[in-house]
């Protein structure tokens, strides 16, 4: 077992922000993600990748990506890629398991004194008729695809749901020469009005998001993409594969045949990791998701173990890369003098923390904004009772209202009524959906339903892993 000062856990933009300020420290730093290259999922491949101008495709904010990954990397990090984190005791003592590329797996036990969680977020499930059908994706993973292996989607595909990813992602299949067929966007006028009040701070705070989502808009325009607004009742029809989706608009009801549908919902941060780890979660009714209750250096609720970037409130990957520095600057404290020293001094650290809460005063203007602009579709929330919600168990909607009914009271008995939440994603996939039917069937506010309890491992690892695995009592 190797005994480090510091254990980073995910490399997106907050992770790879505080790997390089704590090891500029001189903290020993290890930094351990699930994919085979550093930068999480926005600046996914960003330093291998498959798309001849990358740049332009995907916007100049993703060329950030290789420059944060640069800095993390050039000192002395311990990067550990293809790694899981299937164990974390109370005492800070994490169990890592590496997949080579061989396919033979290594385990290595560290002993931290601080972990910082950096665990990004998950989109939000929109559970339609149909959403199970093999054609039917997110949004999100549609655009890894194009990241990581340069694939656009077929020239038919539909994005259906809310939220600024819509937008983004199909400018940047045009840009890539690639074809939506249309954007169906649940967004009603009254969402709209219901925003303005919220626009003059956000463009007081965060004037370049506004403008870019303004000239994405006139993107798809430009490119002739069809755009419906205020849509409801959405469907996605299909028997062995999708087919086509439907959806009212107004008074009239539209059928657009396609094989492929994409689906967003926005998104919500990646709680897992906090929760098992025994930290204290608070519920932010605004934008409807639970988040843990951090201190000012983003210090849980259990000591030594912080949380920045989107896994802490979803800021965005600018606000995610300050909330990381900010991370470090609070275990640098903690660390001691000497850290404290060499990173330059308090007075300098002070004035860095300062900055770094700065630029994080500045987000929930847009926030707010966009909350109130694309809050969860209606329709996510009142799925048929033959939709299934938790795919891992094939549990449905009639089934999670055929346990409200008999009185099942949280997640957690959810659980032990119907099994939802109980298959490989441990809850990932569901938790959201049926946590807002749960509430809903018996008229109750979101947040008494509570949320999955959970318990590592928090993804399928196997036995086999474990036993075949390298003990890894070497240095590294």
């Amino acid at each position: 077992m190797r005994n480090i000062d510091l254990l980073i856990i995910g490399a997106g933009p907050a992770g790879l922000a505080a790997a390089a300020q704590a090891a500029g420290a001189g903290l020993d730093v290890w930094l351990v993600d699930e994919h085979a290259l550093p930068g999480g999922q926005v600046f996914r491949n960003v330093t291998a990748s498959p798309l001849a101008d990358a740049a332009t495709l995907l916007g100049a904010d993703y060329l950030a990506g290789r420059r944060l990954v640069d800095a993390a990397l050039a000192g002395q990090v311990h990067y550990l890629c293809n790694t899981q984190v299937w164990q974390v005791t109370p005492e800070k003592r994490a169990f890592l398991l590496t997949r080579g590329q061989d396919g033979h797996t290594r385990q290595r036990e560290v002993q931290a004194r601080f972990i910082l969680a950096c665990t990004g977020a998950l989109e939000r499930a929109l559970p339609l008729p149909g959403w199970t059908l093999p054609g039917a994706m997110t949004v999100g993973a549609a655009q890894l695809l194009m990241k990581s292996a340069g694939l656009a989607p077929p020239r038919d595909a539909v994005l259906m749901g809310n939220g600024p990813l819509l937008l983004l992602f199909a400018a940047q299949v045009s840009r890539a020469g690639g074809k939506i067929q249309a954007i169906i966007d649940t967004t009603s006028p009254r969402h709209y009005l219901r925003s303005l009040p919220f626009l003059p701070a956000a463009l007081r705070h965060t004037p370049g998001d506004i403008y870019q989502g303004w000239r994405l808009l006139r993107e798809i325009r430009a490119a002739g993409i069809p755009y419906f607004s205020g849509a409801r009742d959405l469907t996605i029809e299909g028997t062995q594969q999708v087919e086509a989706v439907g959806f009212s608009q107004g008074r009239v009801r539209h059928r657009l045949e396609t094989g492929t549908v994409l689906s967003h919902a926005g998104v919500i941060p990646a709680i897992q990791l906090a929760g098992a780890m025994g930290c204290r979660l608070r519920w932010d009714g605004r934008q409807q998701y639970w988040y843990p209750d951090l201190d000012t250096w983003r210090q849980t609720s259990v000591a030594g173990v912080y949380m920045a970037g989107d896994g802490a409130g979803i800021t965005g990957a600018k606000a995610a890369e300050s909330s990381g520095r900010l991370a470090a600057l609070g275990i640098i404290r903690a660390a001691g003098a000497q850290a404290v020293a060499q990173a330059g001094g308090d007075a300098l650290l002070l004035a860095l923390a300062q900055q770094a809460r700065r630029t994080l005063r500045r987000q929930p203007a847009i926030r707010r904004f966009l909350a109130v602009l694309y809050p969860p579709p209606g329709r996510a929330g009142e799925p048929t009772d033959s939709v299934v919600l938790c795919r891992c168990e094939q549990i449905t909607a009639g089934d999670i209202r055929a346990a409200a009914r008999q009185g099942c009271g949280d997640l957690d008995q959810l659980k032990i009524y119907t099994r939802c939440g109980m298959g490989p994603c441990q809850g990932r996939m569901c938790a959201d959906s049926s946590a807002r039917l749960l509430a809903q069937s018996q008229q109750r506010p979101i947040d008494e339903v509570g949320v999955f309890h959970q318990r590592f491992p928090l993804k399928p690892v196997s036995l086999a892993d474990i036993a075949a695995s390298d003990d890894g009592n070497e240095s590294d």
